[in-house]
């Protein structure tokens, strides 16, 4: 995609969502930009948004190993922060 120009890639691939919104590699690209600026909660949104539209199993098991990983990493935080309290 548009390497190095996520806001550039971000506008292309919202595009092809409207115009072909049964295909599962916009809302899996677009996915990627969002977990490698940090923002999961967005990568999330988009990923659930595409699985409800595809029914796509990559879509699937993308958005679940994130809501593990995210699971385990607030987990973890959680336990941190009740260590220090205590």
């Amino acid at each position: 995609m548009a390497a190095g120009q996520p806001d550039k890639a971000e506008k292309v691939l919202k595009e092809a969502m409207k115009i072909d919104p049964m295909r599962p590699e916009p809302y899996i690209e677009l996915a990627k930009i969002y977990i490698n600026q940090g923002n999961i909660e967005e990568a999330v949104k988009i990923l659930e948004q595409g699985y409800e539209k595809t029914k796509n199993e990559e879509i699937k098991r993308l958005l679940d190993e994130i809501k593990t990983g995210y699971e385990t990493t607030e987990d973890a935080e959680q336990g941190q922060s009740k260590e220090n309290n205590d």
